[in-house]
């Protein structure tokens, strides 16, 4: 099952990337022109972040979140030699590849502590305990 929660945000999470590149790529002009489209872009961009889980919503809000697109391209022939000066063509390759990445900032697991309030202080309490799984 979490791997279908995972399949379905990355789903969500590239149509969200969709939306958000394609209302940057407009210019003032094509915006003004098209305003439909813009519009249902915006709402369509709004849907899709509401229905991402909570914690990506989470780390999206704050800074740091990074959306990185790669294209990979790869090309290849070859040729047979006939003599010394003539070659023909047997075949071409073109192999293109994207990938989205999420880069998603570490965050440090919450602490439990004190706050000691007459001497302003914060006191760290121990969480290694064999009776109690913090």
């Amino acid at each position: 099952m979490e791997s279908y929660k995972w399949l379905y945000n990355i789903l969500i999470f590239s149509l969200y990337y969709l939306c958000l590149s394609s209302l940057h790529n407009l210019t003032i002009e094509e915006e003004n022109t098209k305003n439909d489209l813009v519009t249902d872009l915006r709402v369509r961009e709004r849907v899709y972040f509401s229905r991402l889980d909570p914690s990506i919503r989470h780390h999206m809000r704050k800074s740091g979140i990074s959306l990185v697109k790669n294209t990979y391209v790869g090309f290849d022939t070859e040729f047979n030699n006939h003599d010394i000066k003539t070659n023909s063509l047997v075949s071409t390759q073109l192999a293109i590849t994207t990938k989205l990445y999420a880069k998603l900032p570490k965050v440090l697991r919450y602490s439990i502590s004190k706050v000691d309030v007459e001497q302003n202080k914060l006191h760290r309490v121990k969480t290694k305990s064999t009776n109690f799984n913090y």
